[in-house]
């Protein structure tokens, strides 16, 4: 056998290995020991703590996205703006004398065209509407709040949080926030920019170790990918990950940083600590900002698994 099959046999040994003291993990965690199990992973764990880890610094920004249910409300205020113009040269709709309807988008679109064919001064009109978008707006998607990690009181299980205990799922980029919430096309969704307020550690399940530490990547890629796997509706499969959280927060880590199954190779982030200092009374990020966002595009892979192709 030559030099590299040798080294190719190891690492499948090895990954073999990962995989199987992983699987024994999950069921002790589903099904014997929920609070004090016993495994290797968590030995492995405290191994390789010392060299995955992944820093994060004041000022670098990150998103997070939400699909965006109402996308007309991040245009609530100009509307009533535009519709306060529409009625200052069209009163007659204000005294029930029209049956234009303000309320009603289509409506309001075919009275401004109207007016702006009717009217003299279509000119002087849209200089008022082109006024109203001037202003600067920092939220025209979700506002810092609904952009911000939900109350503990209305936070379900994640993959990387128990029920009631606050995290913040963040992307290292846009497109990573965007897929990571899976929108359908044509469908609306709110970015929100996080700005870090100070270093944060991270336990980075990304790292690649140097050659001569060949084999701990992969007891980091096989857990990365549980983080990383889509889960519908089963709560139980995220009972592995959410102690692993809860050990690496232990362990003195801010967080955790995983790739994202849905946007290879983008990079996803985990926040343990969503509460405000009780001494600056500022939390370890800030949110500055949120953009609304369509979905014109969504890319797709896929492999045939049966039957099985010669």
């Amino acid at each position: 056998m030559d030099e590299n099959n040798k080294w190719m046999m190891l690492l499948l040994f090895l990954f073999h290995q990962t995989e199987r003291q992983w699987r024994e993990f999950e069921t002790e965690i589903k099904y014997n020991n929920r609070y004090f199990p016993k495994s290797q992973i968590l030995d492995e764990l405290k191994r390789i703590q010392k060299y995955a880890v992944h820093e994060i610094h004041a000022d670098e920004v990150y998103y997070r996205a939400r699909v965006f249910s109402t996308p007309w409300e991040c245009f609530k205020e100009e509307l009533e703006q535009i519709r306060q113009i529409i009625l200052k040269h069209f009163p007659d709709i204000e005294n029930g004398k029209s049956s234009f309807n303000l309320d009603n988008m289509s409506d309001m679109q075919a009275c401004l065209a109207m007016l702006l064919c009717m009217k003299n001064d279509s000119q002087s009109i849209m200089e008022e509407i082109e006024l109203i978008f001037e202003k600067e707006k920092k939220f025209w998607g979700y506002d810092a709040e609904q952009s911000d990690a939900p109350p503990k009181d209305k936070t379900l299980g994640g993959r990387a949080n128990p029920k009631n205990i606050s995290y913040l799922y963040i992307a290292e980029d846009l497109k990573t926030a965007m897929m990571e919430v899976r929108p359908n096309l044509t469908q609306e969704v709110s970015v929100a920019t996080i700005k870090i307020l100070k270093t944060l550690r991270l336990f980075d399940f990304c790292y690649v170790d140097p050659e001569e530490e060949v084999g701990k990547s992969l007891d980091l890629s096989i857990i990365s990918t549980a983080f990383s796997t889509p889960n519908f509706g089963n709560e139980n499969d995220y009972y592995a990950t959410q102690y692993l959280c809860e050990f690496i927060k232990e362990l003195g880590f801010d967080g955790i940083r995983f790739y994202s199954s849905l946007n290879p190779p983008g990079k996803n982030i985990v926040l343990f600590n969503t509460k405000r200092n009780p001494t600056t009374k500022s939390k370890d990020y800030e949110i500055v900002e949120s953009k609304v966002y369509s979905i014109t595009k969504l890319d797709l892979n896929y492999q045939i698994i049966a039957p099985i192709e010669k």
